[in-house]
């Protein structure tokens, strides 16, 4: 092959020297007509290249559906995600006659209860644990459908999974528990449910941090009520009370037990 596209150059830049142009081609170009080097370059070249030129597709590229460009969020259940919604819960209900495997986890390890937990509507979610979805399976996140609801602070969402015996204290890879996602993205509602519920106040993520270290944004009944369900003081906490005395007057109230 080397050899082919060296002899191609070598006669093209004869050619454009015009040196060659009708010298007599002699026994090597015995299966090219003419007797011109022009020639018989040509012919030579087109029929060792020809099948080395890039064929040009007249038709426009065909379109790309979302599904196509996003597999992972469409396979990684068996479930389809555009049925999961109050207003298709008719198709979802015909569709888990099928017997699908609501469990089902693939490469994101995304079941159809999380997905129906990101969008929210607790009547699905009821559907799908009716029909045996485990409330506890993590995706590669470590998240379950409660730390998804608790991230989006869905708390009719949390209290349809806690009702199903979700587990409260279940951690992502960063260690982080419902409560504590709950707390720092300011659902404060979502945490209050959870505190009730019985969600454990002193688990620690893996960067050392506490529930009871959004104490100066949480509302003051939700601190207090994360010190009446046994929260302790942090060392970060312990730090900033010395230098905020508002957050010292405000801990100190809620840790009041007639307060």
């Amino acid at each position: 092959m080397v050899i082919q596209r060296a002899v191609g150059v070598f006669l093209y830049v004869c050619l454009c020297l015009g040196s060659l142009e009708r010298l007599d081609c002699g026994p090597l170009w015995e299966n090219f007509p003419g007797r011109s080097l022009m020639h018989a370059g040509r012919q030579w070249t087109q029929a060792n290249f020809a099948t080395y030129k890039k064929p040009v597709s007249k038709s426009a590229p065909p379109k790309i559906s979302f599904q196509e460009k996003f597999p992972q969020e469409y396979k990684d259940i068996h479930i389809p995600i555009d049925i999961l919604s109050r207003e298709k819960i008719g198709d979802l209900r015909k569709f888990l006659q099928q017997k699908p495997n609501v469990n089902f986890q693939k490469s994101k390890c995304w079941t159809a209860l999380m997905w129906a937990a990101l969008v929210g509507h607790g009547e699905v979610i009821q559907l799908l644990l009716d029909e045996g979805a485990d409330p506890d399976l993590q995706n590669k996140q470590g998240q379950t459908a409660l730390l998804i609801a608790a991230r989006h602070g869905l708390v009719d969402v949390s209290k349809v999974l806690i009702g199903a015996k979700a587990s409260l204290d279940l951690c992502d890879e960063s260690g982080c528990t419902p409560l504590f996602t709950s707390l720092y993205w300011d659902h404060f509602e979502n945490a209050k449910f959870l505190l009730e519920a019985g969600a454990g106040p002193n688990m620690k993520t893996k960067k050392e941090e506490y529930p009871i270290d959004f104490a100066k944004e949480m509302p003051q009944e939700v601190l207090r009520l994360l010190f009446q369900k046994g929260a302790r003081l942090s060392h970060r906490i312990n730090v900033e009370m010395v230098e905020n005395h508002v957050l010292n007057s405000k801990i100190s109230k809620a840790m009041k037990k007639d307060s």
